[in-house]
């Protein structure tokens, strides 16, 4: 309900009553006597009622005009999901692609290549004898060379000799 003030037109008298609100919007329809004997005003409530819901619900859901009409910018967007992880041999890839590639290859089968007129037979980095060697022996035969490999101690500094040992340990050798 509320309250409605008639100005009486011939007294100047304001005077104050109630009046519901369907009754406010179509007061023609209230106030029809039909309706009042046949029991409709019921139903005439009732289908005020589901108006004033649905232009309620509509207008809460209608595209928002400042974000363009995408309603989906509205809602909060699902977690972030997680990132790739970093590539902890980043560094070491350049590296062993200049100074490795080749001889042993770019997968690291080795096999058996020429290299300044020289063929040599360049073992594999994932199996046979580079399995069994320790890091420690690793890093000797990358620095200082043997059995046809060239010393790379004037070529490297010794932490990128370290970190291909674990770059052919983790890449090529899966450890």
């Amino acid at each position: 309900m509320r309250t409605q003030i008639d100005k009486d037109q011939t007294k100047g008298i304001c005077k104050q009553r109630e009046v519901r609100l369907e009754d406010a919007i179509l007061p023609e329809l209230s106030s029809n006597k039909h309706l009042r004997e046949t029991g409709e005003k019921d139903e005439f409530r009732k289908l005020t009622v589901a108006i004033s819901i649905i232009a309620w619900f509509s207008v809460a859901c209608a595209p928002d005009a400042n974000n363009g009409g995408n309603t989906a910018q509205t809602i909060n967007p699902p977690a972030a999901s997680p990132t790739a992880p970093p590539d902890e041999f980043a560094s070491m890839r350049p590296i062993f692609a200049s100074q490795c590639v080749e001889c042993h290859g770019a997968q690291g089968d080795g096999g058996q290549v020429t290299i300044e007129g020289k063929k040599l037979n360049v073992p594999s980095l994932k199996e046979g004898h580079a399995l069994k060697h320790t890091d420690a022996d690793l890093v000797n035969q990358i620095r200082d060379g043997g059995e046809g490999m060239p010393a790379f101690k004037d070529k490297l500094k010794p932490e990128e000799i370290t970190g291909l040992v674990q770059f052919i340990r983790k890449e090529f050798q899966k450890q």
